[in-house]
C-alpha cells in the first residue's frame, strides 16, 4: 500500500467493506479545494440515500 494511502470503511447490503484509497490528499476540484478523501467520505455518507433516490440503479464515479 502506498505510504499516503488510507483505508475507509464502507457500509453495504452485505456488511461493511474496507476500501483502500490512494492519494487521499489529492485535490480533485481546485476551485472548491475538495480532496479525493473528502469526495470519498461524502459519497459514503450519502450513498445509501442517493442509490435509493435513483431507484436502486448502479452508479459509477469516473477515475481521475
Amino acid at each position: 500500500m502506498p505510504p499516503d494511502a488510507v483505508v475507509l470503511t464502507v457500509p453495504g447490503p452485505f456488511g461493511e467493506r474496507q476500501v483502500r484509497l490512494s492519494s487521499p490528499e489529492r485535490v480533485l476540484f481546485p476551485d472548491l479545494g475538495i480532496t479525493k478523501r473528502e469526495l470519498a467520505e461524502y459519497l459514503i455518507n450519502v450513498g445509501g440515500a442517493f442509490v435509493f433516490a435513483n431507484g436502486g440503479r448502479a452508479l459509477s464515479v469516473p477515475r481521475f
